[in-house]
């Protein structure tokens, strides 16, 4: 099997029926399996993922514990690709996404690792939404640009879109298994390995998935930014002083979901 597409899900009804899973179906590349990871979905989400049993290969795991980067790893313990895409069950993917991936990872035998942005969508997300999404985007994109040295480089993949060998993220150890942040710790663990074998890890702008944003409409966008502020100590560790408290908010917010 070629991809294992690993993706979280709770209480993500409709999203993970209209944009998650319909958009698997309609991939041009059809060599793959799907495995989410529900963490006790009470809205009917569960019984949306069954309807799909006859188009897609899909594996369900119930597991409760409210750790991000747990519930990822749990997800990739039983995949069987070659290449496994971390992703949420509120994205949407292109269609020729995996396809495009596929020949990414064929034709590029030093790539270990390819992320790429996220398009917010949903009510309440305006222009301080896309902008704040667009700016993050565009920083993991050039910093990992191969104008920047590579002792220097930063790969820092979102959790909506990271592809890698799936032997090599168990190389790695996987994800740090965090209630928040476990896709920007573990770039940290793809940049130690990209420095001692001289591999690439890249940010793609022209790879995309689509996001339904529910901070930025249940929050509003100052209290959105402020909730996902710790992100730019990924960037710029000397910021890590000032925003340590606000992931410490932000992970207990998450864990009390």
């Amino acid at each position: 099997m070629r991809f294992s597409v690993v993706a979280p899900n709770f209480n993500e009804m409709p999203h993970i029926r209209d944009m998650f899973l319909e958009s698997l179906v309609n991939q041009t590349f059809k060599d793959f399996e799907t495995i989410i990871v529900d963490g006790g979905s009470d809205d009917g989400s569960l019984e949306s993922i069954k309807e799909y049993y006859n188009e897609l290969k899909i594996t369900i795991i119930e597991d409760r514990k409210r750790n991000i980067g747990y519930i990822r790893n749990v997800g990739a313990y039983i995949a069987k690709g070659e290449l496994m895409v971390q992703t949420s069950s509120d994205i949407e993917l292109p269609r020729d996404c995996l396809a495009r991936l596929d020949r990414e990872f064929r034709n590029s035998q030093d790539l270990a690792a390819l992320g790429g942005r996220t398009v917010p969508t949903g009510d309440g997300n305006g222009i301080l939404c896309w902008l704040a999404y667009a700016g993050f985007d565009t920083l993991r994109w050039f910093y990992t640009h191969s104008i920047i040295p590579l002792n220097n480089r930063k790969f820092r993949p979102a959790g909506n879109f990271l592809c890698i060998p799936l032997h090599l993220f168990w190389e790695l150890g996987g994800y740090p298994e965090v209630q928040i942040n476990e896709d920007g710790l573990f770039g940290y663990k793809v940049d130690d390995y990209t420095r001692k074998t001289g591999k690439r890890a890249e940010f793609r702008l022209r790879y995309s998935v689509k996001h339904n944003v529910k901070r930025f409409a249940e929050k509003g966008a100052l209290g959105a930014i402020k909730f996902y502020s710790y992100t730019l100590a990924l960037m710029f560790p000397w910021l890590g002083r000032f925003t340590k408290k606000l992931e410490e908010e932000s992970a207990r917010e998450f864990a009390d979901r």
